[in-house]
């Protein structure tokens, strides 16, 4: 949904889908587009997924070394996809772009500082899940040899 309202914006170059005063609509689109794809995408998906299953078959083990870790870092996910997705009911709304750099990220007309907040805990919970899951894949190369 987020690429299509994205792609139908950029398709009319002189028409204008979303208003000019609801411009803040479009850089929230394209900050939680790139994050969503990025942090809860690509990286569970490689790491996560992929890890889980061809890491134990590739070291010749049964399973992999650390499955409570394994359970606890899958668990975090939705709750900091939550915290991600709460963003997006603020007053203002963050459009900071995926990058989270300034000057978008350090306006005072167009931001929330709570919204800002609840990027920032949404993505460290994210790493956390993230280094859950390498610890556990170190942990599978090491003592399951």
């Amino acid at each position: 949904m987020l690429s299509i309202i994205i792609r139908i914006e950029l398709d009319s170059s002189g028409n204008r889908i979303i208003i000019i005063e609801n411009l803040n609509f479009y850089n929230l689109n394209i900050t939680l587009h790139g994050l969503l794809m990025i942090f809860f995408l690509v990286m569970p998906g490689l790491f996560g997924s992929l890890g889980n299953v061809f890491i134990p078959i590739l070291n010749g083990s049964s399973e992999v070394g650390y499955p409570r870790i394994n359970n606890m870092s899958l668990l975090v996910i939705p709750f900091s996809y939550g915290l991600l997705i709460l963003t997006m009911f603020n007053e203002y709304g963050n459009g900071m772009g995926w990058t989270l750099y300034p000057p978008l990220s350090t306006t005072l007309m167009s931001l929330s500082s709570v919204g800002v907040n609840l990027i920032i805990y949404g993505l460290l919970f994210n790493g956390i899940s993230s280094s859950l899951t390498s610890i556990n894949i170190f942990g599978t190369i090491q003592n399951m040899k």
